[in-house]
């Protein structure tokens, strides 16, 4: 009897550059949680047949032969550990820029392949863009990397790499949790405690065809960056969640590894910190904090960033 696949036991590998990107033990290595990947497929055609005639004699089969593939792509979720390794490689292909990573909208130039291996087979995904990337968590709990990824064309294989490439185990590989996250907002001279969080970054990508049925490239409608979660009713800062509902701050979120006996105020471990500056947010869901029974007050809030002008990126991204 044959075993079934687990999904520990899957692999994913991605491959970056310039076509034709080929998979070797160079190539990048992730231990992913969650993968999604499926088709996404529309038809067109005539879905009623060719008319009462044709159904009236029996002719069924008219009716599926005049439907056709209208487009065909792939997409889904990828679900990573939220490590600052990860963010590094992830970060610039959701912001299409590398540096300080000020967002701008050419994804074609961060396109990569992807490769899982299921069992004794090869799921080859290519031409990848990222659609939405996200950085999670809740309280007492790790940190996640979400990204929702598009790809052009999808083949399988029996073939694999070997060697594998090696999975990395500094630092950069150690996962952060919803503690080594702080919030400053508007300056505050304290940070703001969360309860929970939920950083995403949508860059609303569609499918350029042009005489074709898979995308030949992709283009954004606009980017959305949000910050929203909970937050301790008895912060710093948290008065201007709920207290002016037409305030803009800039908000900076901080993540890096403090140790578990650490206090929340405690310097990060060098060289595991990473910074997002989010300019000109606005609370767009506002409310109060309800008492709920004996637990804590908590402030619900949604935050919108916005563009200071057109030459300043709604936000930006370091590595310390």
């Amino acid at each position: 009897m044959t075993c079934g696949i687990v999904g520990s036991l899957c692999t994913l590998l991605v491959q970056g550059g310039s076509t034709p990107r080929t998979f070797s033990s160079g190539s990048e290595r992730y231990a992913v949680i969650t993968e999604g990947m499926n088709p996404a497929i529309t038809y067109s055609g005539m879905q009623y047949g060719i008319g009462e005639i044709g159904q009236r004699k029996g002719y069924s089969t008219n009716m599926t032969s005049a439907r056709r593939v209208d487009t065909i792509m792939y997409e889904g979720m990828l679900i990573l550990e939220c490590t600052r390794g990860n963010l590094q490689a992830w970060l610039p292909r959701a912001l299409h820029d590398t540096g300080t990573i000020e967002s701008e909208y050419a994804p074609e130039s961060f396109m990569f392949d992807m490769m899982i291996r299921k069992g004794s087979f090869s799921y080859r995904y290519r031409d990848c863009v990222v659609n939405e990337i996200s950085v999670y968590g809740q309280e007492n709990g790790l940190i996640f990397l979400a990204m929702h990824v598009l790809a052009s064309s999808f083949s399988m294989t029996s073939g694999w790499v070997s060697p594998l490439p090696a999975i990395d185990t500094s630092d950069n590989s150690i996962p952060y949790m919803l503690y080594d996250a702080r919030v400053n907002i508007g300056g505050d001279a304290e940070e703001t405690l969360l309860q929970s969080m939920n950083l995403s970054i949508k860059n609303n990508l569609y499918p350029v065809m042009k005489q074709s049925i898979s995308p030949q490239k992709f283009r954004s409608r606009g980017r959305t960056v949000t910050l929203s979660g909970k937050a301790e009713s008895h912060n710093n800062g948290v008065e201007l969640l709920f207290g002016a509902p037409y305030f803009t701050s800039d908000v900076d979120l901080q993540i890096g590894l403090l140790e578990p006996d650490d206090p929340p105020d405690a310097e990060y471990k060098a060289n595991t910190v990473v910074e997002f500056n989010l300019k000109d947010m606005q609370n767009t869901k506002v409310q109060h904090p309800n008492i709920t029974g004996r637990s804590f007050l908590d402030v619900p809030f949604h935050l919108v960033a916005g563009k200071p002008d057109k030459d300043t990126s709604e936000i930006t991204v370091t590595f310390a």
